[in-house]
């Protein structure tokens, strides 16, 4: 992102985990990034703390990491489990509200999960639609091995969104693009 914006600007990211947000900063300051501030702290709090002050959002939702397994290391699929799923949509509810809260009005808010399930998926951004003033907006990406989303018994914009199947060269992915529209 620093780099799109040509290192002018501001960017403030959070991590609720102190360690990750250490490598962050680290990580950050390695690629040349001049302009994130990394904070630490609870993602469903940074809406009310800095309300209506982002211009754009991203939402790097945790989730079940379904886009991650891999069919030849059964360890990498050993942690999920229903319950897991139902958890991270609970959070990834709280999140994109308090992202939608931190966002100006007409502001994008970028919504993204590393797994393939409808729940965390498209059923998030249909309860986004449903629950907050957010509308979807098409992703002019070119990526092989990207589809639209799964909108099959949900509203017609969900189809904006992108899957993203995992190959051999990447690992599933799911984005979709939302604009606050007041």
């Amino acid at each position: 992102m620093a780099a799109l914006m040509e290192n002018r600007g501001a960017i403030c990211a959070n991590d609720v985990d102190p360690i990750r947000a250490q490598r962050l900063s680290y990580n950050l300051r390695l690629q040349g990034c001049l302009i994130a501030e990394v904070r630490v702290g609870r993602g469903e709090k940074l809406g009310e703390e800095l309300s209506g002050c982002f211009d754009r959002v991203l939402v790097d939702a945790p989730c079940s990491g379904e886009g991650r397994f891999v069919v030849f290391e059964p360890g990498t699929s050993r942690s999920w489990s229903k319950r897991t799923v139902a958890e991270c949509v609970r959070l990834q509810r709280r999140l994109l509200a308090s992202g939608t809260r931190a966002l100006k009005p007409g502001g994008a808010l970028v919504y993204s999960t590393c797994t393939l399930n409808l729940d965390e998926n498209e059923r998030i951004v249909q309860w986004a639609l449903d629950t907050l003033p957010l509308d979807v907006e098409k992703l002019p990406l070119a990526i092989p091995g990207t589809y639209e989303g799964m909108a099959r018994g949900l509203d017609p914009r969900v189809s904006k969104a992108l899957r993203i199947f995992p190959d051999a060269q990447k690992e599933g992915f799911f984005i979709c693009r939302l604009r606050k529209i007041r």
